[in-house]
């Protein structure tokens, strides 16, 4: 499997639709001031400013519309809304179809910035994130000429223009955790949650009992903090988890909060580990960052390659309902390119061996659906509360 952020040349993600008590053994079966610069494929460079606004592309001609509501948070956020919001900019480009999209700045415009959509006559809309699965499910059946897609819910019925795109973020985290415990010298390693919603917790889980799995005596910090858009509360974070307990490697997986604990951590020094994308082309802006070659690497979900699927559906005609998993076994969910020193040829090949371990389902990662730690329930996060 290649992946590169770069230039988006993406092998083909098959999309697994069981449900999560059954993906194991099925899978061993079936084996980015706002301007963001975008490098595809032919060497294309296009430049855009975020604040809502729309973009065609230069391919062949389409009457169809796309659009993208995004959760509380930005498109260059830097790593979950921006990863859909590049999923739509490269399907304008590839295939020529309108694409437009609306910044969420509170829970209360979820159905607004969608009815505006609607009411525009646009052929899909793709929501982002786990608080906007009730307002989705309600607009899907009320406006059932529209496709509907979203990132990071599964439900137990759909509509037939309504598909969930699910991610195993316990087997990135776990990776990262397994990546933070072969890297540390102090072994104590810490990660920065942002809501405690069962995507980050399972990010968050998967983390400490990947670290505790191949290190036995590390120690995890972990935090949740109620928002994914306070760089400055990731900030305090890292500082505290780096002054008061000894913690050498930080993982963020709260959005824009993670990230500024991530880069905190780096400027201070110390390694980090990104999320959702690569943040080696985001937060540290493709190595411009003096701090980035302590930049580990990436947990990353395919998020733009899984938005992408689902507008090549549209072109297509082949729009499916349903839910669709994205895991270690499709190379849905991984770590990005390795972008330090410090993980050595012989880290990689470990790593490597742990990947295979949990596509194949010969490694679990001890969190549940829900992102509770059943591995290790005795450890508990700290709760941060942003006014």
């Amino acid at each position: 499997m290649e992946w590169r952020h770069d230039q988006y040349e993406i092998t083909e993600i098959k999309s697994m639709t069981k449900p999560r008590d059954e993906r194991d053994k099925d899978s061993v079966k079936k084996g980015a001031a706002m301007v963001l610069r975008f490098v595809f494929l032919a060497g294309l460079v296009s430049s855009l400013v975020a604040c809502g606004g729309s973009s065609s592309g230069g391919a062949a001609g389409s009457d169809l519309k796309v659009a993208l509501v995004t959760d509380i948070g930005k498109i260059d956020d830097g790593t979950f809304n921006q990863s859909a919001y590049e999923a739509g900019v490269r399907g304008s480009e590839q295939y020529g179809l309108l694409f437009d999209y609306k910044e969420s700045a509170e829970e209360a415009s979820y159905a607004t910035e969608i009815d505006f959509f609607v009411e525009e006559g646009y052929d899909m809309i793709v929501t982002v994130g786990f608080r906007m699965a009730d307002i989705t499910k309600e607009k899907a059946a009320e406006h059932t000429d529209v496709k509907f897609a979203i990132v990071d819910v599964a439900y137990d019925e759909y509509t037939e223009n309504l598909t969930g795109l699910t991610f195993t973020e316990d087997e990135a985290g776990y990776m990262a955790g397994a990546l933070a415990a072969k890297v540390t010298t102090t072994k104590s390693a810490g990660v920065i949650g942002g809501i405690a919603i069962p995507p980050v917790k399972r990010f968050v889980n998967g983390f400490v009992n990947g670290l505790l799995a191949t290190c036995s005596d590390c120690t995890p910090q972990c935090v949740f903090v109620n928002s994914f858009t306070s760089a400055e509360t990731g900030v305090a974070q890292a500082q505290s988890m780096i002054t008061g307990n000894n913690v050498d490697v930080i993982f963020g997986a709260g959005g824009a909060t993670g990230s500024g604990g991530v880069l905190q951590a780096t400027n201070d020094g110390i390694y980090g580990i990104g999320v959702d994308t690569d943040e080696f082309f985001t937060t540290y802006k493709g190595g411009a960052e003096t701090s980035s070659t302590r930049l580990l690497s990436s947990a990353i979900k395919k998020i733009d390659e899984a938005v992408f699927q689902e507008i090549t559906s549209l072109v297509e005609g082949g729009f499916e309902s349903g839910t669709k998993v994205f895991n270690a076994a499709n190379g849905g969910v991984g770590l990005s390119a390795y972008h330090s020193d410090a993980v050595t040829s012989e880290i990689q090949t470990e790593l490597a061996t742990i990947l295979t371990g949990l596509s194949d389902g010969t490694v679990a990662t001890g969190v549940d659906s829900l992102g509770d730690n059943t591995a290790n329930s005795s450890i508990s996060c700290g709760s941060v509360e942003v006014d």
